[in-house]
């Protein structure tokens, strides 16, 4: 009489079993070094676009300091030249210039000359 707890074969052999295991060893392996190259890769990429981001930042930052600082001395400048105090007081007098008797579009074309 068999026993009534019999092994299951499941048809492979042992050998074939054990090469089974082993490829999926293998498997799982490349998979997880995959996984922590893609990782390290993905990393390295962020940071250096990170560090060349920073850099075109700071460039870009200087460049539009730059250009402010050329602006306020434009119009530093502009403020010091005879034609603007000549509009303020054109404009607060009704068009006319009481001091050097101009009108506003006198003025105008006197500040667009400079």
């Amino acid at each position: 009489m068999k026993s009534a707890i019999a092994p299951r074969n499941h048809g492979l052999s042992l050998s074939n079993r054990l090469t089974l295991g082993v490829l999926l060893v293998f498997a799982l392996a490349t998979l997880v070094q995959v996984y922590f190259i893609t990782t390290k890769t993905r990393s390295d990429v962020l940071a250096d676009m990170q560090r060349r981001l920073a850099t075109r930042s700071g460039s870009k930052a200087a460049e539009f300091q730059r250009s402010v600082e050329d602006l306020r001395r434009d119009a530093v400048f502009l403020s010091n030249t005879p034609p603007v105090p000549g509009i303020v007081r054109t404009t607060l007098n009704r068009g006319f210039d009481p001091v050097e008797h101009n009108e506003l579009a006198v003025w105008k074309k006197r500040l667009n000359e400079i």
